[in-house]
C-alpha cells in the first residue's frame, strides 16, 4: 500500500511539474499566437494594397477619373508599420524563449 501511495505521489509530482512548466510558458505561447495573427493581418493588408493598385490600373484603362492611389499608399504604409511590429514581436518572443529556457536549466 505504501509503495502504491508513493507511486501515486510521484505521478502527482510529475503532473504538477508539467502543469507548472505549461504555466511558465503560457506567455510565450500567447505571444506566439498573437504573432501568427499579426502575420495573417499583414497578408490581408498586402493583398488589399495590391488590389487597390489593380483598381487604379483598371480605372486608368477605362479612362475613369477615379483613382485609389492614396488608398494604396496608405495600405503600403500600414503594411510597413505592421512589418516593424512583427520584428519587435519576434525579438520579444526570442528573448522570452531564451529567458524561459535558462530558467528551466536552473
Amino acid at each position: 500500500m505504501t509503495r502504491d501511495l508513493e507511486a501515486k505521489l510521484a505521478k502527482l509530482a510529475e503532473f504538477e511539474a508539467i502543469e507548472a512548466k505549461k504555466e511558465r510558458w503560457k506567455p510565450y505561447r500567447e505571444l506566439n499566437s498573437r504573432l501568427s495573427e499579426v502575420y495573417d493581418h499583414q497578408r490581408t493588408i498586402e493583398d488589399a494594397a495590391h488590389h487597390a493598385e489593380e483598381a487604379t490600373d483598371a480605372c486608368r484603362d477605362l479612362d475613369m477619373e477615379y483613382y485609389v492611389h492614396n488608398a494604396s499608399d496608405e495600405l503600403w504604409d500600414a503594411q510597413s508599420r505592421v512589418s516593424i511590429m512583427i520584428d519587435e514581436m519576434e525579438t520579444e518572443l526570442e528573448a522570452l524563449e531564451q529567458k524561459l529556457a535558462e530558467e528551466e536549466e536552473e
